[in-house]
């Protein structure tokens, strides 16, 4: 996995852990995570962590931002 992605994974995790989230949206997040760090080849995972910024950015902008890094990154590496 390239470094700067399981970077930003490590920092969403933490934050996650801080974060005030309802039960669905962090079991949401925590398994988008551990997509992204076993599937990060496929398509599917952008689509998803799209979606979920969209759903995270007005209440919860540090989350998002961060996830927001993890698809740069992503994105940068042809996904």
């Amino acid at each position: 996995m390239d470094q700067k992605l399981a970077n930003s994974i490590a920092e969403l995790r933490e934050k996650l852990k801080e974060a005030k989230l309802d039960d669905k949206a962090h079991e949401e997040l925590a398994a988008l995570l551990v997509d992204a760090e076993q599937s990060h080849h496929e398509a599917t995972i952008t689509e998803r962590i799209e979606a979920m910024i969209l759903r995270l950015e007005a209440e919860h902008p540090h989350l998002a931002d961060t996830l927001n890094q993890i698809l740069n990154t992503l994105s940068s590496m042809g996904i």
